[in-house]
């Protein structure tokens, strides 16, 4: 038998070997990238993540956790928003107290507690940081705009203060999960 024939069929079956491996290296690296931009692309046009920075949240939501914003879901009064502020040159995240249309006034109820008024109503609002600390004049939300606050009522810059009515084109989405990574904790924000 001639060797130059035992070991082409060797150096073949390697060379064979080889591409095989060549071949699923290839494969698995293709895919690593398409779920890579694909995350990248989700990321992008249906959510986005933020940082929450300040205390105007709490208790709901803690400086320096990541919040989660879907782009596309439905929102409406009670769901809590992103927007960004150009005169601030950030986001901001508030809860929609009212939609175009409503009246929004905090003033003391029966008991003497201020509270948040919508169109006549005192808002129960079991989510608040403390009871606020201030009143405010009856204001009509304008159409395409949302009247927004923070949890924590008396320290948060919103629609109350400097930062006025958000119109609809400036909200980036409706926050619907938040995390943080030291402990872990993954929450999902029922609306």
């Amino acid at each position: 038998m001639d060797l130059r024939k035992i070991r082409t069929v060797e150096e073949n079956a390697s060379l064979r070997s080889k591409r095989v491996i060549l071949g699923r290296i290839t494969t698995v690296v293709t895919l690593i990238l398409i779920f890579a931009l694909l995350g990248v692309l989700c990321n992008y046009i249906f959510f986005y993540t933020v940082d929450v920075n300040g205390e105007s949240m709490l208790p709901n939501f803690e400086n320096e956790e990541e919040i989660i914003i879907s782009k596309f879901s439905k929102i409406e009064r009670g769901d809590i928003i992103v927007f960004y502020v150009d005169s601030l040159g950030k986001h901001l995240i508030k809860r929609i107290i009212g939609v175009g249309g409503d009246v929004i006034e905090v003033k003391p109820d029966d008991d003497g507690i201020n509270r948040v008024f919508r169109n006549g109503e005192a808002l129960i609002e079991d989510y608040i940081y403390q009871p606020i600390n201030y009143t405010m004049a009856p204001v009509t939300v304008l159409s395409d705009h949302y009247f927004v606050l923070g949890d924590n009522r008396n320290v948060s810059n919103d629609s109350h203060l400097d930062i006025g009515q958000v119109a609809v084109s400036d909200v980036v989405g409706k926050v619907v999960a938040k995390y943080t990574l030291r402990p872990f904790k993954f929450i999902v924000i029922k609306t």
